[in-house]
């Protein structure tokens, strides 16, 4: 069965796609986004901070950023975004969104750092109340501004989305396209589809890539191609910005997406990953995706 036009095969299995792709907590794996790389970059310099930092509370990182010196105003918004990741599921008090959202309506001509990462905190606040200046954020002159908005308004599955989405997929730059295609796999609305299809032949692999694990999400395996090339790791390995632990991510993806589609004509592609791969952990993907064949997934 290699395609499904009804019920998504994911959503039957129970299988994600991998560890990060169509989870709405966090990006997924294959994103290596700007904002990843800065907090890489920039991690030295809050070693020295963070003994100073982890006892302030979320109010006084607001008051920070509304009357802090220029360092620390975006170095609070930072810190506020990494509090509101680990307390996503936790619940606000209307104060604080009250003062968030004021707070941020006035950074549109203010230090982009600062904006980018509070556009990042609405999303782990997960709050309807910022839903239009998500919207207004999206027209942002900064890219990485808009691909923030962009991921938070998926996270709030906002209606009327998917029209926005399918805009980005020309965007260029390929950090949107990529987003786009991700986020195309969790709208499943008419167009998705020929969209996400149509960035198969995006000329940017990793864009690819989503839009094949999207489709695959949608029970629709146009991509298998592109899932075959994900699983052969000298291909990947032509792609310099790749470690070992982002190849096994993007193999372990391609690899459930396979199975949940239920490709026959890559069925021993996987049987020769699950016998011989070097890696534990796809070998193990490769099992549980073999099972989905077999209807034990």
């Amino acid at each position: 069965m290699e395609e499904n036009q009804g019920s998504n095969p994911l959503q039957r299995s129970g299988m994600p796609i991998s560890d990060g792709i169509g989870n709405w907590g966090d990006f997924a794996k294959l994103f290596i986004t700007p904002f990843l790389i800065a907090a890489v970059a920039i991690g030295v310099f809050f070693i020295f901070t963070f003994f100073f930092s982890e006892s302030k509370t979320r109010y006084d990182y607001l008051e920070s950023i509304k009357i802090g010196g220029v360092n620390n105003r975006w170095h609070s918004a930072y810190m506020l975004s990494k509090i509101m990741r680990a307390d996503a599921d936790k619940p606000f008090e209307d104060r604080f969104i009250r003062e968030l959202l004021a707070i941020y309506e006035n950074t549109k001509n203010d230090d982009p750092r600062i904006r980018r990462y509070l556009t990042l905190t609405l999303g782990y606040l997960s709050d309807p109340r910022s839903i239009k200046s998500l919207w207004d954020a999206t027209e942002d002159a900064d890219d990485e501004t808009r691909l923030y908005a962009l991921w938070s308004l998926g996270k709030l599955r906002v209606k009327g989305l998917q029209e926005k989405v399918l805009e980005y997929l020309n965007d260029p730059d390929p950090g949107m396209r990529k987003l786009a295609a991700h986020l195309l796999g969790s709208l499943d609305e008419d167009g998705s589809k020929s969209g996400l299809r149509a960035a198969l032949s995006d000329p940017v692999d990793d864009v690819k890539w989503n839009a094949a694990l999207s489709l695959a999400k949608l029970g629709d395996s146009a991509g298998k191609d592109i899932l075959e090339l994900m699983l052969d790791r000298n291909y990947l390995s032509g792609h310099g910005q790749m470690d070992e632990i982002l190849k096994e991510e993007t193999i372990k993806s391609a690899v459930y997406a396979i199975g949940a589609l239920q490709v026959e004509t890559l069925k021993e592609r996987l049987a020769d990953l699950k016998d011989s791969d070097p890696n534990m952990k796809v070998r193990q993907a490769a099992i549980e995706a073999l099972n989905m064949f077999e209807g034990n997934g």
